[in-house]
């Protein structure tokens, strides 16, 4: 008699170690399905952050080849960019472009640096960056931009000429990303 009461105990036992072992596997999944549906989306600053992604060339041949310049941005407010493009041009070697109202991506030619007021400033080609409208429920954006420069030129007298450029933007609040840089490109200048 007592093997059939064993019996039943292992049995029982059996049961209600396998239904606790399925309940904790059941809540344990929907506790993981629960706390992935609040995940808060990424926080990014006010001002725009740049990140350097590729440079189409090392080597480029003045006036007649194009470089490609890639690289990613975040702007945690999303205000970057202009709905009212400019037309303007702005090919400086002063920091007045920077005030112009819709000029939004600038370039720094590492060749040219001037003194001004205690500062120093390169020469400045400008660009206007498109008006990116956020999606989804963060304000937040983030993307990629590809610049193109052509009809680059070397130095008077140069057989061979070098530059790096530097890349900055402006949001429509007038906060500026910090400042990217890209090697050094050789420009072939016969």
């Amino acid at each position: 008699m007592n093997r059939p009461i064993h019996l039943q105990r292992c049995i029982a036992s059996y049961f209600v170690h396998r239904i606790f072992y399925v309940s904790c596997l059941v809540f344990g999944v929907l506790y993981l399905l629960s706390s992935t549906g609040c995940v808060e989306p990424p926080r990014f600053p006010d001002e725009p952050e740049l990140e350097l992604v590729s440079v189409s060339k090392d080597t480029i041949r003045q006036l007649s080849d194009s470089l490609y310049i890639e690289f990613k941005f975040t702007d945690g407010d999303g205000d970057l960019g202009f709905e009212d493009l400019s037309t303007d041009d702005c090919e400086l070697c002063d920091s007045s472009c920077y005030n112009h109202p819709t000029f939004s991506l600038f370039i720094l030619d590492s060749r040219y640096i001037n003194i001004v007021a205690g500062d120093t400033i390169r020469c400045l080609k400008t660009f206007n960056v498109p008006y990116i409208p956020p999606k989804g429920a963060t304000e937040a954006i983030s993307g990629t931009i590809t610049v193109l420069l052509t009809n680059e030129f070397c130095l008077p007298g140069q057989v061979t000429d070098s530059v790096r450029y530097s890349i900055v933007v402006k949001d429509r609040s007038g906060n500026f990303s910090n400042r990217i840089e890209t090697d050094v490109i050789t420009l072939l200048c016969n």
